[in-house]
């Protein structure tokens, strides 16, 4: 099961100069700048033309690229960002929200490898290092419908696919006090979760269709029951790329049928006006790591509250130019060529790595 430990809630602070528009805005102004960022031009420009933050950009299909960078909205000092773009995404100015599930089969297993191939590296950068019992590598998508708008404002700011894989260190979390940090709407969805049971219904009923269209259950499922609340498994005991590619979309279609039939038991259990309030479906956070080897995910659904990926795990990140820097930038500069190899290595690619910091802005979705 995934290593976010209870005991560990708290606050992470973050060294930044600048700020994501996720910290601090209001719904508008966060809005207003997501559409600015989510127009196929910036897109474009950001994320899939080679500059400074890019570490690598892989092509698996006609029109598509699965990019691996340097994000300018990190969770920890070792974060990095991918992102994927399909044949069609940029077929309108204004981007809308997309999956990796609408993506062509040889984008989906692209982008998943390169999930694999980070963990993996990532845990092997953590195991050698002194303070390695402390260390925790995990990678983190907002598995959302729709992205920040002037309609709602969510934790998720780009419309393309994207996750972040980073270290994070548990000495670096400074605990809540006990009337600390408590987000009302995500109390609110823990408890359904967990004192209603939706979590186990929620389960059973996503390993049944997925069952029932692929004729295999999934493997290893276990509900957790701590936050971040929800159910985890194994894509393939094998660690097969195509196996997990085909694992992921069959899940995908069953969390989006199950998660339309449980909101009318969501309605049930907290009343008729809280309609408007509900996140739309399909949207969950998605948790990615190793266990004993094997590529594995946790998914924790989404249905009141917009928090992000941290949030419920019970981490509040604060970013500001007074917090700590957690590492010298000879570790960081090493850290980024390491992880940027790893990917080459693993797809072929040429080295794309630029490390010099870019003197313009590099918005990188978090």
């Amino acid at each position: 099961m995934i290593d976010l430990r209870p005991e560990k809630y708290g606050y992470l602070h973050l060294y930044a100069d600048k700020y994501p528009i996720n910290t601090g805005a209001s719904r508008e102004a966060a809005a207003a700048v997501a559409d600015k960022y989510n127009s196929a031009k910036y897109l474009e420009q950001t994320f899939f033309t080679q500059n400074p933050t890019i570490l690598n950009i892989s092509e698996p299909s006609n029109g598509s690229k699965v990019t691996t960078m340097i994000p300018s909205g990190p969770y920890t000092p070792e974060s990095v960002l991918v992102i994927a773009k399909g044949p069609d995404s940029f077929a309108k100015p204004q981007v809308e929200t997309q999956f990796i599930y609408d993506f062509p089969f040889e984008t989906q297993a692209s982008y998943w490898r390169h999930a694999q191939t980070l963990l993996e590296e990532m845990g092997n950068i953590a195991s050698e290092r002194e303070d390695r019992d402390h260390l925790h590598v995990v990678a983190t998508e907002n598995s959302i419908v729709t992205r920040t708008s002037a309609e709602a404002r969510t934790s998720r700011s780009i419309a393309l696919p994207h996750f972040q894989a980073f270290i994070l260190n548990e000495e670096h979390i400074e605990p809540f006090s006990p009337d600390e940090a408590e987000i009302p709407h995500l109390v609110e969805e823990q408890n359904l979760l967990q004192r209603y049971g939706l979590v186990d219904l929620f389960a059973a009923e996503v390993n049944r269709r997925v069952t029932n269209a692929s004729r295999h259950e999934l493997v290893g499922q276990q509900v957790r029951m701590e936050a971040p609340y929800g159910y985890a498994f194994v894509p393939s005991p094998t660690n097969d790329s195509r196996d997990i590619t085909r694992a992921m979309f069959e899940h995908h279609q069953a969390y989006k049928s199950t998660a339309e039939k449980m909101l009318d038991r969501v309605l049930q259990i907290s009343g008729q006006d809280v309609r408007q309030q509900l996140v739309p479906q399909p949207s969950y956070r998605l948790y990615m790591y190793r266990d004993n080897g094997l590529f594995s995910v946790l998914v924790s659904p989404e249905f009141r509250s917009y928090a992000g990926v941290l949030e419920a795990g019970g981490i509040e990140l604060k970013r500001g130019p007074d917090f700590p820097h957690h590492i010298t930038e000879e570790d960081r500069e090493k850290f980024y060529r390491r992880v940027a190899d790893a990917v080459n290595d693993e797809f072929g690619l040429p080295n794309l790595s630029s490390l010099e910091a870019s003197e313009e802005e590099a918005y990188a979705a978090d």
